[in-house]
């Protein structure tokens, strides 16, 4: 690296590059993790599978549905998939396939799906790689947006800044320079913010939708994720912006992420309306963005949850997916902090 790089390409280096977080220290989980997401929880997995078997339905009921999975984690959330689709649909062909950049997640979801790659009861095979064009797709991405490399800005009186990273003088800092014309554009049109404001925006979404869409000539894509409204930049509400990081579950600063670069997560909220913009650009068809505890509610997982809970018979194991529901869309829980981009896209 050298000297002084743009913000974003520090970011790209701390996560993925070959001493970056997610090729070396990567860990998720409550107990000895960094931070976890709902992938961990079955029922979220669960409920997802009947909405999968509904994009079936409302698609014509084809001979095959491919399920694409963007930034697949450890594997908890296609390992869940599969098996509600197996057990919902079990003459039905799925194609699982995984588009994952890290080679240890990769390995780590290798092993926790090694049954799923060759499995023939349920039909449902997992792999790696290049989706195909041809079938019926359901995209799955939950909190990839956030961890995508981030452009940094500055609104002041004179002007628009760009952030850099200054490594020369051993301990990295954050310096600021005049941003070039076309992130002026952009930080204009999307980042109402007042002057003094520092804010971001991350310009790795339309290559992301565009990918989704090459594979999804037919049918929808979910996108999880905690985020930010044009909206809300406008009203101050994030003055220093919305960067962090996360290391054994403690919230770690912009300054603080500087030096643990490669040691702990680096995220930063959805731009929403952006986002939506990019998506529609890459030629989806936004249906909403909706908080997840109501887009879930619509998808039957209170059904999905009774359901669950009938099939046990140890009261306190039926418990569990109680804890879950209310974990996955309470107002102040995972329900009201994360929200859904639903898109759709049908051959023309």
């Amino acid at each position: 690296m050298s000297a002084e790089v743009p913000f974003s390409r520090f970011m790209e280096d701390a996560l993925y590059g070959p001493s970056g977080y997610y090729e070396t220290r990567v860990r998720v989980g409550s107990q000895g993790g960094d931070f976890t997401t709902a992938a961990r929880l079955p029922l979220f997995g669960a409920t997802l599978a009947r909405y999968a078997e509904r994009t079936w339905e409302e698609f014509g009921r084809p001979e095959v549905l491919q399920v694409v999975e963007f930034g697949a984690g450890q594997g908890e959330l296609a390992s869940q998939v599969c098996a509600g689709l197996s057990e919902r649909l079990p003459e039905l062909r799925v194609e699982y396939v995984i588009i994952e950049r890290s080679a240890r997640l990769r390995q780590v979801q290798r092993e926790r799906l090694a049954g799923r790659r060759t499995q023939v009861a349920g039909r449902c095979h997992v792999r790696w790689g290049s989706p195909r064009a041809g079938p019926v797709t359901l995209v799955l991405a939950n909190e990839v947006l956030d961890a995508q490399p981030v452009e940094l800005v500055r609104r002041e009186r004179t002007g628009w800044l760009r952030g850099f990273v200054q490594t020369s003088s051993g301990r990295p800092r954050l310096v600021w320079r005049p941003a070039p014309d076309w992130l002026v554009a952009l930080a204009r049109r999307w980042l109402p913010v007042p002057v003094g404001s520092t804010a971001e925006l991350c310009l790795h979404y339309l290559r992301l939708f565009r990918r989704a869409a090459a594979t999804a000539v037919r049918g929808r894509a979910l996108w999880f994720d905690y985020g930010i409204t044009t909206a809300e930049w406008a009203s101050g509400v994030r003055p220093w912006g919305t960067v962090r990081g996360y290391r054994n579950h403690q919230v770690l600063s912009l300054q603080d992420i500087l030096v643990a670069a490669g040691e702990c997560d680096m995220t930063a909220d959805v731009h929403w309306d952006f986002a939506a913009a990019c998506a529609r650009q890459a030629g989806w068809r936004v249906v909403r963005i909706v908080d997840q505890g109501p887009f879930l509610l619509s998808a039957g997982i209170a059904e999905q949850c009774q359901q669950l809970w009938r099939a046990e018979t140890d009261a306190l194991h039926a418990s569990r997916w109680t804890a879950q529901l209310k974990r996955l869309v309470l107002p102040g829980e995972m329900g009201e902090r994360f929200a859904v981009l639903e898109c759709e896209r049908a051959k023309v």
